[in-house]
């Protein structure tokens, strides 16, 4: 399978903070940061979350050059290639 990335994509960092009576204890704030990472691209309708991995192969692939999935799966297995191949199946 081939695979390129949409020629317009806006990459949104978020953090969600969550409270943790435990770290009142601990730290004395009690917030528990998280950083994520949402895709909003024309042709989705809704927001896609994305890994830290995944953010980085949207920086690689090229928008307009078609790439081999299997070959970008087997050169990088730990970047999200293989995931972001088989959510398009």
């Amino acid at each position: 399978m081939q695979i390129r990335r949409c020629a317009i994509v806006l990459l949104e960092p978020r953090e969600r903070l969550d409270f943790d009576l435990a770290l009142v204890r601990e730290r004395g704030n009690g917030l528990r940061s998280k950083l994520e990472w949402f895709a909003l691209a024309p042709p989705r309708a809704a927001e896609i979350a994305l890994t830290a991995e995944e953010v980085a192969l949207l920086g690689e692939l090229s928008p307009t050059q078609w790439a081999d999935c299997e070959e970008l799966a087997c050169a990088h297995p730990r970047r999200g290639y293989s995931t972001h191949c088989s959510r398009n199946n």
